[in-house]
């Protein structure tokens, strides 16, 4: 048995799976497996992986023969996964090359049964838009190890608020878990990988099994946005909703109140009501229908540069009459929306405008000063970003380079507990603030 396994679930989407498959080959670890399962794929997946095991004898490779749904398919995975602890990488996704030697070391010294991490941002080279196209970004990371109470998440969870805790709830795609923790949750549902969303039911049975879980604040691994991908939603949105929900067999919104089908929302409703049936004593929160709505507006929103939401905002108008009584709490978001897309827009006008400013300004001395300080007070970055990154291992490299500047020594770190589901938020400003 490996200690770890990295398991890389993949459908039709070779182009992705070859830079994805190589930050698994290019861990610097010693002990651990890459099991691909090719959910009957008909592009040139298999002849990728067989590149990769004439690279490495780390890297096995499994087909169901039949097409799954990716809960099915996550399940067929994990059936054929032998490490003590398991790591799931999307095909689009990649990992530090450090990534499960840091992961050991904290294992190893804290006796940790689950490890989160938050991810970097990479857009793939072909991502339609070119001030996005081949970018690589990170925010700022403190380095710190937290102890997260699993009660606060599952209560940000129900009020819908996935965007602002999506770094710390634990998703198996980004970090490691025990699988004696996966058995142990599975037992009350009979499998651990449910329908709708796999990544977010499983976040759901860790944390109805777990008080608390432990996230450390540094980019071991980064999220693949690509125009293929569902991570690139924006792009194509129905038809990958359309092809993702018709792999399954049942209506996942069933029973859901305003099933807007094309948004992600409703599916995490979903998630939610089951679990707060099934494990009532941990799920104690009420759904937040508020925050349901707001939610809905708000991705309608984020998407109206990229697809025609008309129709869909019709549709959320009249679920939000009928559950308020009235057009008032839709009028209130829409303008709300609208203030704030005014107030973005005046923000990069300014920018642009302090930029010409600066730029009209004596560059020398500018440039000069600029160097005194970052001798006399060097800076930790509050936001790296890097163009033109040609793949995901590349980008991989690429931020292992720049990880010095994030972490502190690695040995001197302690858990921390976490009382405020919105503390990475708050620990950041205080970080950059004080540096």
């Amino acid at each position: 048995m490996s200690l770890f396994s990295i398991v890389i679930p993949t459908r039709n989407r070779g182009s992705l799976l070859r830079a994805s498959l190589q930050t698994a080959i290019n861990q610097t670890f010693a002990d651990y497996e890459v099991l691909v399962c090719d959910n009957n794929s008909t592009d040139d997946t298999r002849d990728i992986v067989a590149a990769a095991q004439r690279q490495s004898d780390r890297v096995k490779y499994v087909n169901p023969g039949q097409d799954l749904s990716m809960c099915d398919n996550w399940d067929f995975a994990f059936t054929h996964a032998r490490g003590r602890f398991i790591a799931y990488l999307s095909d689009d996704d990649g990992l530090l090359p450090n990534c499960l030697s840091y992961a050991n070391d904290l294992i190893s010294k804290f006796d940790l049964k689950l490890l989160v991490w938050p991810h970097a941002f990479y857009q793939h080279p072909d991502i339609p838009d070119p001030k996005f196209t081949a970018l690589l970004t990170c925010d700022f990371m403190s380095g710190r190890l937290f102890e997260l109470s699993s009660d606060t998440i599952i209560k940000a969870l129900c009020n819908f608020q996935p965007k602002d805790i999506t770094p710390i709830i634990p998703r198996m795609h980004n970090g490691v878990v025990d699988r004696e923790l996966v058995a142990a949750a599975a037992r009350a549902t009979n499998r651990f990988f449910m329908p709708p969303f796999p990544d977010y039911t499983t976040a759901c049975q860790m944390l109805s099994t777990l008080d608390s879980y432990h996230f450390i604040d540094l980019p071991l691994g980064i999220t693949g946005a690509s125009l293929n991908s569902n991570t690139g939603m924006r792009f194509d949105r129905k038809a990958k909703f359309v092809a993702y929900t018709s792999m399954y067999k049942t209506d996942l919104l069933a029973d859901v109140p305003s099933p807007m089908r094309y948004l992600t929302p409703p599916y995490l409703h979903a998630t939610y009501k089951f679990f707060r049936q099934l494990c009532p004593e941990k799920f104690r929160h009420p759904i937040n229908m508020d925050a349901y709505y707001e939610a809905m507006f708000a991705e309608l929103a984020a998407y109206e540069d990229f697809d025609n939401v008309v129709d869909e905002y019709q549709e959320l108008r009249a679920y939000m009459k009928k559950y308020y009584g009235s057009d008032d709490k839709f009028e209130v978001l829409r303008q709300r929306s609208v203030a704030s897309r005014q107030t973005r827009s005046q923000r990069v006008n300014s920018r642009r405008q302090l930029f010409i400013e600066k730029f009209r300004k004596n560059q020398t001395l500018f440039r000069f000063a600029k160097k005194v300080k970052d001798f006399v007070a060097p800076p930790r970055p509050a936001y790296l970003d890097f163009a033109n990154v040609p793949s995901m291992d590349d980008a991989a490299r690429l931020l292992l380079e720049k990880l010095p500047l994030l972490a502190p020594q690695h040995a001197n770190l302690r858990p921390e507990p976490a009382n405020s589901s919105l503390f990475l938020r708050d620990l950041r400003i205080a970080d950059q603030h004080a540096g």
